[in-house]
């Protein structure tokens, strides 16, 4: 077989290996048909590679992605030296002499720099790395014969998992009386699979390839087509395969009981497992069975043996299983009221121990039916479900009143978007913080107020908030007006097709409180409660009758320009809460001017009122009972003839409008009179 005559004077690097690491062995990759190439690149001479050696200067960049190199990766080879087979296509005259050098690189892209659809860029390169350098003449024969050119790297190329392969090559005839001799040498190609945008030449006879290349535009050929067919020559270390990472059961992430514990496996036969608990130490314990865990912790575990290289570290980071915190069935800070219990709840299937003492652990049973008081109190408890620890303490401390509680709506849930009022401020009865003045008017059907009679008397309405927004101090005076109707629904007027206000006697309330709140102290726990005591009086209940409250505030300034809490709400099946809100207009002189509940614009009315959307507030009555012995209206120091007729009903409260079985006073004589 004719053979052409290749003389060179190559300047390569020995391969260094590791003391200690001394077994390498070698291994040839073959990229493209190199032992039978026999096709090459068709067209004119600038399409030869690795380099072009038609002019003078020139150059290129081929990258050989990471798919072609996983032989040599699997293995953490290294490249000694590529060899690249050309052909002569019967173009050339003279010797060919020139240098050559080459760079090679481990890069993440596999294509050549794109600067946008149509222009390309040389890819920047390293000329600090890996390189190998060639100085060759090549005497042509005329198609006798393929030749093969050798580029030995000074340090071999460390070929890394994932990434491509980018060789740089610059090249330059060293003598002017040859690039002009239409050389042509044709590089093998592959023919399957086409790499496209892999490929890219450069040759000029005035300005080298390296001080034009580096991200240069590419305005010379790129592309689409084969890459050459190359030998690579590589080293790889015969290592050990690596264990693989050890196993925990149960998964990163559980939590754990108190008799739980963590096994640990490895999947690689014969391998040792060590394992620490402590953050940011060595795995030094060698692992003999399972582990108990009594606090929160990381594991990190990794498997050894002679076999194996050892594994990477593996981690499963653990929490204890706690019973959930009991809660209380009446939130610390309320008062207990006489017919009322202290009720505690826990997870399905948890016991609850309490205790009354100031120190020492919980351990008495719950009672089924709740905690009678007697005075004050603190009660402290916990509770404690199978394969669980005991959960973490709950405490409540309450006042004990004599007075008899009825809640009206979710009173003691936990605020949330289903019973919480969510939207606008107007929304927020009783009090709208957000203006200088606010009334609301809420109706309590004689079905919720079940247990109240004509012995009943009112004396102090409790309305709880959730506080979301507000970080500041507010300060207003609130007053209530407590009436016993018969309607179960706001007044409407069917010709104006609108909802009518209640009447009230304002300048007479109830009672009149001074109201003050932190918001940023109740912010922390997320709610708050407003007191209303009714006075030494109270407010005597007539049995079978609605319960209209009207709760009127006035305070200098509004809450924070324009932030608002949001009051507890009880969803009914009636519209029976009705707001109104001004910075401008007193509620008298409002409804004087429009008696109706309308959603009317802030611009027009200078104010806002408004019938809710079937939400009223949950309300806490406290109450007691009285015997009354008889009803006597008061009397007057006044001549009867001269006194005023005034009535009553049975209950002794004053009524304007008399009809039935009403007390009948004047001055000092009182009878019952029947009034159609």
């Amino acid at each position: 077989m004719n053979k052409n005559i290749l003389r060179t004077a190559l300047v390569a690097a020995v391969l260094a290996t590791a003391a200690g690491n001394a077994a390498a062995d070698d291994g040839v990759l073959e990229l493209g048909n190199f032992t039978n190439a026999d096709m090459t690149y068709t067209g004119s001479s600038w399409e030869d590679a690795p380099v072009n050696l038609f002019y003078k200067y020139s150059g290129g960049q081929i990258i050989y992605p990471a798919s072609m190199l996983t032989e040599i990766a699997d293995v953490n080879g290294q490249i000694k030296s590529l060899t690249f087979k050309l052909k002569e296509d019967g173009m050339i005259y003279s010797d060919l002499t020139f240098d050559m050098t080459m760079y090679a690189e481990m890069i993440d892209t596999d294509r050549i720099g794109e600067k946008d659809a149509s222009t390309y860029n040389f890819l920047p390169y390293s000329t600090t790395g890996s390189k190998a350098t060639l100085s060759c003449t090549h005497e042509p024969l005329w198609y006798e014969g393929d030749f093969e050119i050798t580029l030995t790297f000074d340090t071999p190329v460390t070929v890394t998992p994932g990434k491509s392969l980018l060789l740089t090559t610059v090249a330059e005839h060293t003598e002017t009386d040859n690039y002009m001799s239409y050389t042509s040498v044709l590089s093998y190609t592959f023919m399957s699979p086409a790499k496209e945008y892999c490929v890219a030449f450069y040759g000029s006879d005035s300005s080298s390839f390296a001080d034009l290349a580096q991200g240069a535009e590419i305005n010379t050929s790129h592309y689409s087509y084969e890459l050459p067919v190359a030998k690579v020559d590589y080293t790889y270390s015969a290592a050990l395969p690596q264990a693989e990472a050890p196993v925990f059961t149960p998964a990163s992430g559980s939590q754990l009981g108190p008799d739980a514990t963590v096994t640990i496996t490895s999947p690689s036969e014969g391998a040792r497992i060590y394992y620490t608990l402590e953050r940011d130490a060595e795995p030094e314990t060698l692992y003999t069975g399972p582990i108990a865990i009594d606090h929160a912790c990381t594991v990190t575990a990794l498997a050894k043996g002679d076999a194996y290289e050892p594994s990477e570290p593996a981690s499963a980071t653990y929490s204890l299983k706690y019973t959930k915190r009991p809660t209380f069935g009446i939130p610390d800070g309320c008062p207990v009221a006489a017919n009322e219990k202290v009720t505690i709840a826990a997870e399905e299937g948890a016991e609850i121990l309490y205790t009354l003492d100031a120190e020492g652990t919980p351990d008495t049973p719950y009672p089924a039916d709740g905690i009678a008081l007697s005075g004050p109190a603190k009660i402290r408890a916990i509770a404690t479900a199978p394969g669980c620890y005991p959960s973490n303490e709950a405490e409540a401390e309450y006042t004990v009143t004599e007075l008899n509680a009825k809640n009206i709506g979710p009173y003691f849930d936990t605020p949330d978007y289903d019973n919480t009022f969510i939207g606008t401020n107007w929304y927020n009865a009783p009090i709208i913080p957000s203006y200088n003045t606010s009334v609301c008017q809420m109706l309590y059907l004689p079905s919720e107020l079940e247990g109240f009679d004509n012995e009943t008397v009112l004396r102090e309405l409790r309305f709880r908030f959730l506080n979301e927004t507000c970080f500041s101090e507010y300060e207003s005076t609130v007053k209530v007006n407590l009436q016993c109707i018969d309607e179960q629904a706001f007044p409407y007027d069917n010709n104006n097709s609108k909802y009518m206000w209640f009447a009230f006697d304002a300048a007479n309330p109830a009672a009149t409180v001074p109201l003050y709140i932190d918001f940023l102290e109740n912010y922390s726990i997320g709610w708050g409660e407003i007191s209303i005591p009714l006075g030494d009086d109270g407010f005597r209940y007539e049995a079978g009758k609605s319960l209209l409250i009207t709760v009127t505030n006035e305070s200098l300034a509004c809450l924070d320009g324009s932030e608002y809490p949001q009051f507890m709400k009880y969803n009914t099946t009636e519209e029976r809460t009705a707001t109104f809100s001004s910075m401008y207009v007193p509620f008298a002189d409002a409804i004087a001017d429009n008696p109706y509940v309308y959603p009317g614009s802030y611009a027009d009315y200078n104010y806002y009122s408004y019938m809710s959307d079937k939400n009223q507030p949950s309300v806490r009555i406290l109450s007691e009972q009285k015997h009354f012995d008889a009803i006597t209206a008061p009397a007057i120091d006044a001549p009867d003839a001269d006194a005023p007729v005034e009535y009553f009903n049975l209950q002794g409260v004053k009524v304007t409008n008399p009809s039935g079985l009403v007390i009948r006073r004047q001055g000092n004589h009182t009878t019952k009179v029947l009034i159609p």
